[in-house]
């Protein structure tokens, strides 16, 4: 036989273990993933980044904190729960009085800080039902005064999933009027790329690109999810009539971060560091660098420019040296290097400015050919108007040698030819460039 529902304990570790869902409280992810860079004459495929980055990423799992949520808080939650779910009892039991008080409970404590909130779907059902009471009890202004609070702290309100009442759904839109001429915001979320989910103080909103009107003055919390990975979030504050809030790539910024290794630019790898740190919603970033001699493993705290730790082994010959490598953006992995060597390590002092590979590049003797042809063109031109004009000269009795207006036509002749060529050996040149010949050098 199944043990009853009702018991005290069972109802309140229940309570508390939804209160805690509800707020998303467990610890950060952590780290980003840098990469992977590679110092000649070391080559990486895309097994090794693959076999780097797939066991780095074991440390990150989790989600991330919805809020600095304290106990008290959560405390205060799992009451709010304890009364929708004692308010939504009464109200099928048509005791209105007894389920108003329950669910007003409830409403209070839910919408105290909907940031904290990364579902509020409870919340949402808290604030439908106690306005269907009020109406049910002929008090529409109470109905009118409990949606509006609601739409002006849960944007995007009623989200997905919770269809309201047929009595409230035309009060709802008829609230959400005067909340937006009630100097409402508009919020609009982006992203790269586009297409993600989101979620504003907990109530799913849809795919970025998303804009919300009637968004009160104060702080909402903006959740984006990603595919294959932890949530990212974001309290914003909203001021004024327009708040915009882009989540960027962290591709891109891992990219610009590894770039920075490669052309040991210091300034450049923490600026992209930090970026790539705030957009992944991490506490550190790790990144590696492998040359011929060893392999460095940097786990590094971008906000305040510090260095979490720094190993130093053997350059792993085979994706299973990578994946071990990997291993070392543990936030517990053992440190045998002092922070201004694991800084050299990345971005060495004496390090060469980057520049493109090959030295000046195919693409470069292109573009001088290009330019020459043309330069070669121009002094054609110069010597076939000189011929047009001693050829006047010539018919006309001016000009009695013929043969000078011969020379100036050969001149005219192979100045031309000279340029054709200059301009098809630079358009060969162009078309069979290499693809990367004007980077700094292919992305690993």
């Amino acid at each position: 036989m199944d043990a009853p529902l009702a018991t005290a304990p069972g109802r309140a570790a229940l309570i508390a273990g939804l209160a805690a869902a509800l707020t998303g409280s467990t610890a950060r992810a952590a780290p980003a993933i840098g990469g992977v860079v590679a110092r000649p004459p070391v080559e990486l495929g895309p097994e090794a980044e693959a076999a780097f980055r797939s066991a780095a990423a074991e440390f990150s799992v989790g989600t991330p904190e919805a809020a600095p949520v304290d106990p008290a808080r959560q405390q205060a939650i799992g009451a709010a729960l304890s009364a929708l779910q004692k308010g939504e009892q009464a109200y099928l039991e048509v005791e209105l009085r007894t389920a108003e008080k329950a669910l007003r409970a409830a409403v209070d404590g839910l919408l105290a800080d909907p940031t904290t909130l990364a579902d509020a779907e409870p919340a949402q059902r808290a604030v439908l039902l106690l306005a269907q009471v009020f109406v049910a009890q002929r008090r529409p202004e109470a109905a009118d005064e409990v949606l509006e609070r609601a739409i002006g702290v849960l944007p995007g309100f009623p989200g997905d999933g919770v269809p309201p009442p047929p009595d409230v759904l035309a009060r709802i839109e008829a609230a959400r009027a005067r909340v937006k001429a009630d100097a409402g915001a508009v919020l609009r979320v982006t992203s790269e790329p586009a297409g993600r989910r989101v979620r504003v103080n907990g109530v799913p909103v849809g795919r970025t690109p998303v804009e919300l009107d009637a968004v009160r003055a104060g702080t909402v919390r903006v959740m984006l999810a990603t595919r294959g990975a932890v949530p990212r979030s974001r309290v914003v504050a909203i001021r004024g009539d327009r708040v915009d809030v882009h989540f960027a790539d962290p591709a891109t910024q891992a990219a610009a971060l590894r770039a920075s290794v490669r052309g040991g630019e210091a300034d450049a790898g923490w600026a992209a560091a930090a970026r790539l740190q705030a957009d992944a919603e991490a506490d550190q970033v790790c990144v590696a660098v492998v040359d011929a001699e060893r392999a460095v493993v940097a786990r590094l705290d971008a906000a305040t420019r510090s260095v979490r730790g720094g190993v130093s082994t053997a350059p792993p010959r085979d994706a299973d040296g990578f994946a071990a490598l990997g291993r070392y953006c543990a936030p517990q992995a053992p440190s045998d290097l002092a922070p201004g060597e694991v800084v050299d390590a990345l971005w060495p002092a004496d390090a060469p400015p980057a520049q493109a590979s090959g030295g000046f590049g195919q693409t470069g003797w292109a573009y001088t050919a290009l330019g020459a042809g043309v330069a070669v063109a121009g002094l054609g031109t110069f010597f076939g108007v000189r011929t047009l004009q001693k050829a006047d000269d010539y018919n006309d009795g001016r000009l009695a040698d013929r043969d000078e207006v011969l020379a100036e036509a050969r001149a005219a002749d192979i100045t031309f030819g000279v340029a054709a060529v200059l301009a098809g050996v630079g358009a060969y040149l162009l078309f069979t460039a290499p693809d990367d010949d004007d980077e700094t050098g292919q992305d690993h």
